[in-house]
């Protein structure tokens, strides 16, 4: 019996709702009852709170005052208005976030955040709390599908160690039931700290970056260690999940891996039932897929850049924001009877998507799907300089192999064209600011 879990579900939330006023298990209540709902309710749902999203950004947000003629328009489609309205980039928000802060906001009681930096730009954004609660509350929904309960006990690998102070660490371990360790630049040598923690620990369930587990399940593995770990699932978060990585992690850990797709500027935008579909959280968000470059809106099943409307942030609200992030969307139904609507694919970052000088451009997810049976390399990362100019990194382990090594470079070349492919051996590559680590870069060219 987990008496800390027992405490947390009991006394904390409780007390957080009597004391704070927080609501998260409120809304999360509320959240369940979509999933009796049909399709078609799920759709009339999201076109309410759109409307009311809208005419509240026209009426109050800066940067969307110039479209009130849209609010004249008879019986309006808030769908179709939206298409009217232009694109939030990140840039924009870096160089004119005031603008977009609601002048109905308790400026005093906005809650300050910024996107990891994963292309060394940071940017700053603020929400309020009626937002976060919805983000924690579509956590909690989409974990019940799994048999996961608020307060159950769990191991985070997540982030920079740098950024967890040990008053913070006590904090997620009594509050949340959570023990964190460091994933950045997760080494070999750690792992049977690790492995012990885990066993020490016995979490209902593991959560973190996908390339940490990942890298811990291969140590794991190559060291014969023992991982009779009983878990109900394994959460891979905030990184592309690659197939590779989620065969290995499954083999070693003996349980399902689940794809949480989400964003700190974006919420829980999508979780994975257990049909292996990942299902929009479309009470709080509504997305959108649009060609990276003229920005028109593409096809149901059409790859393309996904925009994210957040419908809950009133305080700060980013209609048709960029993610930077490739996806498609399904209008399949599920087997597993959940009304919410699918997200197809998810390929990605824009920025991984390689390009060729013939215009067309080459997932970064397809040489990671070929590389995944590679035994010679400890890690590597493919940077693209322009489009004749290729960097192959690669840090090697004890299984080195030159013939692996050419047949990376091979398939660079094969799949864009007339492009030199350097290659560096390196002792480190490092992860991003937050912690994650990428495969695939494209760089501003």
């Amino acid at each position: 019996m987990d008496l800390n879990a027992i405490f947390i579900r009991s006394v904390v939330y409780p007390m957080m709702s009597l004391v704070k006023g927080n609501r998260i298990m409120n809304y999360l209540q509320e959240l369940k009852t979509t999933e009796s709902l049909t399709p078609a309710e799920v759709t009339e749902l999201q076109k309410q709170k759109l409307m009311k999203l809208l005419t509240h950004s026209i009426q109050t947000v800066p940067a969307y005052q110039k479209y009130s003629r849209l609010l004249q328009t008879a019986d309006p489609d808030p769908f179709q208005l939206l298409k009217q309205i232009h694109v939030c980039t990140k840039a924009e928000v870096r160089k004119n976030g005031d603008d977009y802060i609601s002048t109905a906001a308790d400026r005093s009681k906005l809650i300050p955040n910024k996107t990891g930096g994963s292309t060394g730009e940071p940017t700053q954004f603020y929400m309020d709390r009626f937002t976060v609660e919805h983000y924690e509350a579509a956590r909690w929904r989409a974990l019940a599908w799994w048999g996961i309960k608020p307060g159950d006990r769990h191991v985070a690998i997540l982030g920079n160690p740098s950024e967890y102070s040990t008053q913070h660490l006590r904090r997620e371990k009594l509050l949340k039931n959570r023990t964190i360790l460091p994933g950045y630049d997760l080494r070999r040598e750690q792992t049977e700290e690790y492995v012990r923690i885990l066993h020490k620990v016995k979490p209902v369930y593991l959560y973190g970056y996908a390339s940490a587990i990942y890298l811990l399940a291969k140590y794991i593995e190559e060291q014969q260690l023992s991982s009779d770990i009983r878990l109900n699932c394994i959460v891979t978060t905030a990184e592309t999940l690659y197939p590779f990585q989620r065969e290995q992690i499954e083999r070693v850990f003996k349980t399902r891996v689940i794809n949480e797709y989400g964003a700190k500027d974006g919420g829980i935008i999508a979780y994975e039932c257990k049909q292996g579909h990942l299902h929009i959280t479309a009470e709080n968000a509504y997305l959108e897929i649009v060609d990276p470059v003229t920005r028109e809106p593409l096809e149901i099943g059409q790859l393309g850049e996904l925009l994210v409307t957040d419908l809950n942030n009133f305080s700060m609200p980013r209609l048709r924001y960029e993610l930077g992030d490739m996806a498609a969307l399904s209008e399949e139904p599920c087997t597993c009877g959940n009304p919410l609507p699918i997200l197809k694919h998810l390929e990605g970052r824009v920025d991984d998507m390689l390009l060729r000088r013939d215009g067309n451009a080459v997932p970064g997810h397809y040489f990671a799907h070929i590389a995944g049976n590679i035994q010679g390399f400890e890690k590597y990362q493919i940077v693209q300089k322009s489009l004749d100019h290729c960097v192959l990194k690669i840090i090697k382990n004890d299984r080195f192999n030159l013939q692996e090594v050419d047949f990376i470079a091979n398939a660079i070349k094969e799949k864009l064209g007339d492009i030199t492919v350097d290659i560096q051996y390196v002792d480190e590559i490092p992860p991003t600011k937050s912690g994650k680590q990428r495969l695939v870069i494209r760089e501003k060219f």
